[in-house]
């Protein structure tokens, strides 16, 4: 649950502001930082149930004249695999006047975060105060079509993933004059999307090895020489030779390679996370 124009301060403790099974994560405007006589602030709720409070970490509050942003690391229980961990930006902007220089502090701060989490789903909602991302360098899709203050949509939210939430709007929290605004999830993993490819991968073993190794000890590599008249048809000749070997000595077998496995996720990291799966399906905490 996200949340702009807290009004929290040091005075409130995170306590008084406890729900129970979320965790909570502020930041509260820094008058100073923000040239301003009083506080607005933003925060964010993470439900224990989807993510636990040990994953949800403070990356960092940017808090200038122009715009306050709270970042927020997430690695929830279950994420599709395309994705390393979800980054949530909660974004407050006081007018229109500042739209601009806000626009372009926001852009800053998701390039960053860009360059160091590449495999990360970004989202960055809140109060945009008819502010918006078209004229930066960042072009993420816009998900709030629907009304968030009597008849204008103030309150937005961006994702780097196309069609990653429906928005409904309902009715205001307490004497608040913006609707809340209900995100429901439309993502569907690319494991789903796409079928996967079987292609056929080379299974090599010491045997393997040893009997490649075999072959090219006994082969007349003069042979190769003499029947070559320069070096391009030589090289050609041997590796086609040496290519032959391999295909002769190293079985293969046919697998399938799933569009959302990583370069890295071998059969090893594959127990891994398995075993990872199991032991939270059991409700076993892990050391």
């Amino acid at each position: 649950m996200s949340f702009t124009e807290t009004w929290l301060n040091d005075n409130i403790t995170d306590e008084s502001m406890y729900i129970d099974g979320f965790k909570l994560l502020r930041g509260d405007r820094n008058l100073d930082l923000a040239a301003k006589q009083k506080g607005e602030g933003v925060c964010l709720y993470v439900n224990n149930r989807w993510c636990h409070p040990n994953n949800a970490i403070l990356k960092g509050h940017f808090c200038s004249p122009n715009i306050e942003i709270l970042t927020v690391g997430l690695r929830p229980y279950y994420i599709p695999r395309e994705f390393s961990h979800v980054i949530h930006l909660t974004v407050y902007i006081p007018n229109r006047n500042v739209a601009r220089d806000a626009a372009k502090d926001l852009s800053t701060v998701i390039q960053d975060l860009e360059i160091a989490h590449p495999y990360a789903f970004i989202v960055i909602d809140g109060d945009f105060n008819h502010t918006n991302l078209k004229k930066t360098g960042v072009h993420y899709y816009q998900h709030v079509n629907c009304p968030t203050r009597e008849e204008a949509t103030l309150d937005l939210c961006y994702s780097n993933v196309k069609d990653a939430y429906n928005a409904v709007s309902i009715s205001p929290l307490g004497e608040s004059d913006h609707n809340l605004v209900i995100l429901y999830p439309r993502y569907r993993p690319i494991v789903l999307r796409q079928k996967p490819a079987v292609i056929t991968v080379q299974q090599w073993s010491q045997e393997s090895l040893d009997q490649l190794q075999s072959t090219l000890d006994t082969t007349d590599w003069d042979m190769f020489i003499r029947s070559s008249s320069d070096i391009d048809e030589l090289t050609d000749a041997i590796t086609g030779y040496v290519n032959f070997c391999v295909d002769c000595s190293v079985p293969t077998k046919q697998v399938k390679v799933y569009p959302n496995n990583k370069p890295w996720i071998t059969s090893t990291v594959k127990s891994v996370i398995n075993r990872k799966k199991g032991i939270l399906a059991e409700g076993t905490e892990l050391n």
